[in-house]
């Protein structure tokens, strides 16, 4: 095996492999591992008293990234400890640890088999899996939102959000911030310009993205969570999926 960097892009080349050989960017995580690590597996999981508020956890909009799932692993092995039990008296944890389990399944990076990138396609109305989340949650009462992500590009790991319920969950963000040691910041309206900006060259396929379609329809503070590739082993996605189900019981018990 025989790695050639030049500028920006790579060549490797392979000699004597066995036929069933391959290259993976991150460790991958497929659906039988998340069913053997943490007991249970549905498309959509509920943890919890189910008359009570949710929480709803998703990850793998885009099938490619694998740190969610160690991150899920963490989070769903908190609140499977007697330190939940509190928590899970009062609230509901839905969980979809796979919202493209049709593209983890085929090996798709970003995209459904068909090209869609589930992330952008809340607001619209013919997508199979994401019409079965939207049908699952329409009666529930929603009061906090998460959406789990791995980044190819950045070196840190972070919080983003779109809308204006932060001050609702300041507490849990700084106690989050404390424990993961993460950056936490508003998606600005450059963002917003470049999306349009990559939308019109047709390298992404929407704008409205999973939270925003959540904030507006449960009217809930909904984030999106960025795990670094670089920088981020899975188990340090374990960990810090752990200390998301801390800072919100905390949040929720203050």
């Amino acid at each position: 095996m025989a790695f050639n960097v030049q500028g920006c892009s790579i060549s490797i080349e392979l000699n004597d492999l066995p036929q069933d050989f391959y290259f993976a960017w991150y460790p991958p995580y497929v659906p039988r591992l998340f069913n053997e690590n943490t007991v249970f597996f549905d498309y959509i999981n509920q943890i919890g008293n189910q008359k009570g508020q949710s929480v709803l956890i998703t990850a793998r909009h885009h099938p490619g990234e694998s740190m969610s799932s160690f991150f899920l692993e963490g989070l769903c092995g908190f609140l499977k400890s007697a330190d939940s039990s509190s928590l899970l008296s009062k609230y509901n944890f839905i969980v979809v640890p796979f919202v493209n389990i049709d593209g983890v399944k085929e090996g798709m990076h970003r995209t459904s088999y068909d090209g869609i990138d589930y992330n952008f396609a809340w607001f619209k109305h013919d997508v199979y899996r994401i019409n079965q989340i939207k049908d699952f949650i329409k009666d529930k009462d929603v009061a906090l939102y998460f959406d789990i992500h791995g980044d190819e590009v950045s070196k840190i790991n972070y919080l983003y959000y779109t809308g204006k319920k932060i001050r609702s969950v300041k507490s849990l963000l700084i106690d989050l911030q404390i424990r993961n040691k993460i950056a936490i910041f508003h998606r600005g309206k450059y963002k917003y310009i470049l999306k349009v900006f990559l939308k019109k060259h047709k390298l992404i396929s929407g704008i409205k993205n999973t939270v925003e379609y959540i904030e507006h329809n449960k009217g809930c503070a909904g984030f999106v969570y960025e795990l670094s590739a670089h920088t981020t082993s899975p188990e340090e996605c374990r960990i810090q999926g752990e200390n998301l189900g801390r800072a919100i019981e905390k949040h929720f018990s203050s």
